[in-house]
């Protein structure tokens, strides 16, 4: 089994969205029961996708981490959502739209609800509800547009979240939420719900369709018999596999085998399984939003939320998705897509042809020839020099002596930092956050337990994700002579 997932008390919708999917004239995602499979636009399709939350990913940044998703070799990303908007979209084909957030501090859910005395979240109490209705009336329209038979790639929407490990089993809650659903969205729009093999009891609803989740580690032959149990006829779908795990303070770095990751991937896609990677990038828990776990005692969540997903928290491709990447690429996925990204076609030409001819710059060029040799002459003792591009990732450093706190930097909430309790030594620090080279770049730091009397920074290029502070404290600034962040100020609190 897998490890009890933190309580996100509001992921009262979450979306799949397909990725560079072709247009056409009549659109429609449905479950074909038939031959226990999707049909898209009434063709077979099975998705392989991975999660992204875009609030944990600075918005200059949504484009970049959208783009090594597709070049993995996916072909839909889901996203999730909660009660803080946000515009979410991007100018490539994958046409993101206007969208909210998910798993956040009190799951996502507005602080300002506890202020109703015996409020009983996630049920049928009329307080919630109201709150509920009110909340989805302004949030589903603004969705539907997007919706796949509308000409969006919005292809699926997830009601609640592993609703079957709350306590309450409320049915008439989910009821209300799919009636909710249907009302505001259309019959149209494929509804499904996520659950945990001891959660479908209590997770699922008829006329929702039913998926499970799990990870590397546990009996797939079991979980997918137990979906069965409630969706006799349909795909197989894995809404959440974990690709890794999230971190509390005080306790080690969570991580995931590869080959266990990459293993339980391609039993599944061989099962003929959708499968949707939980995280495909995890991103940064910034600001006050890094939440909290019960189990028997309270445990906070780190301010990464790096997840040991293929794609690293400062957005790093990793072994990790190189491994996933060859088992989609068995299946047919990796190019696919060929057509989208070059329209018009190959060009075939019996003689080399310029970059300027097929009307490329800086882009590189895919050939494709029966043969091709490549004669490297070298000799004993040369020099090989290896330009290095720097992408701009800074971690915050390691050798500080603060013990627990929060980091601005030029008014950007970093998120908090709490060295001497770990496992997490280093924030992330997005590149688009800091100035140009000669513009002063301003570092706070809220130090809540221990103020050293000259308080320094040193910046590294990685994080340090799995340590404590056992050390003389050592102050020091170290610039990176090849970023754009030079001048600091420095200021304490």
């Amino acid at each position: 089994m897998a490890p009890k997932k933190p309580l996100c008390l509001l992921s009262l919708l979450r979306l799949l969205l397909t990725l560079l999917l072709p247009q056409a004239d009549a659109r429609s995602f449905v479950v074909d029961r038939e031959h226990d499979r999707f049909l898209l636009d009434g063709a077979p399709f099975r998705y392989v996708s991975g999660s992204l939350h875009y609030f944990r990913v600075p918005r200059v940044l949504w484009a970049d981490r959208l783009f090594k998703m597709q070049m993995s070799g996916l072909n839909a990303v889901q996203l999730a959502t909660s009660s803080t908007i946000l515009n979410f979209f991007s100018d490539n084909k994958t046409h993101m739209l206007l969208l909210l957030s998910l798993c956040l501090s009190q799951g996502g859910l507005p602080a300002w609800l506890l202020r109703k005395p015996n409020i009983h979240l996630r049920t049928s109490d009329p307080d919630f509800l109201a709150a509920v209705d009110s909340w989805f009336k302004v949030l589903l329209p603004k969705i539907h547009p997007w919706l796949y038979h509308n000409g969006g790639n919005i292809i699926s929407i997830q009601v609640e979240n592993e609703y079957g490990s709350y306590r309450a089993c409320d049915f008439d809650y989910m009821k209300h939420l799919a009636g909710l659903f249907r009302a505001l969205l259309g019959e149209e729009i494929l509804l499904f719900t996520t659950d945990g093999p001891q959660g479908l009891k209590c997770g699922s609803l008829k006329g929702l369709y039913t998926t499970v989740d799990f990870g590397p580690a546990d009996n797939m032959t079991k979980i997918f018999a137990l979906q069965r149990e409630y969706e006799p006829h349909g795909p197989l779908v894995n809404s959440e596999y974990y690709t890794g795990w999230l971190d509390y303070w005080g306790q080690n770095h969570s991580t995931r085998s590869i080959t266990d990751v990459t293993r339980g991937l391609e039993k599944m896609l061989k099962l003929g399984a959708s499968v949707n990677m939980y995280m495909f990038h995890g991103g940064t828990n910034f600001g006050y939003w890094n939440g909290a776990d019960e189990k028997g005692h309270f445990l906070p969540i780190t301010t990464s939320y790096d997840y040991d997903a293929p794609i690293s928290e400062a957005g790093d491709v990793t072994f990790k998705l190189f491994a996933l990447r060859n088992v989609i690429s068995q299946d047919g996925y990796l190019l696919d897509f060929l057509h989208l990204l070059c329209p018009q076609g190959p060009i075939h030409s019996i003689l080399p042809m310029t970059f300027e001819a097929v009307k490329q710059v800086f882009q590189g060029v895919l050939e494709r020839n029966t043969k091709r040799k490549l004669f490297l002459t070298g000799k004993m003792g040369a020099k090989l020099d290896v330009l290095l591009e720097n992408m701009g990732r800074l971690s915050f450093g390691s050798n500080y002596s603060d013990f627990k706190g929060q980091v601005w930097i030029n008014g950007f909430n970093l998120g908090r930092y709490w060295t001497k309790r770990g496992p997490q030594q280093t924030l992330y620090v997005p590149r688009p956050l800091l100035f140009p080279r000669g513009v002063l770049n301003k570092i706070t730091l809220l130090e809540l337990e221990n103020v050293p009397p000259q308080p320094q920074i040193q910046f590294l290029d990685s994080p340090i994700l799995n340590s404590t502070l056992h050390k003389t404290y050592i102050y020091s600034l170290s610039a990176d002579t090849q970023s754009n962040s030079e001048p600091m100020e420095l200021s304490g609190h």
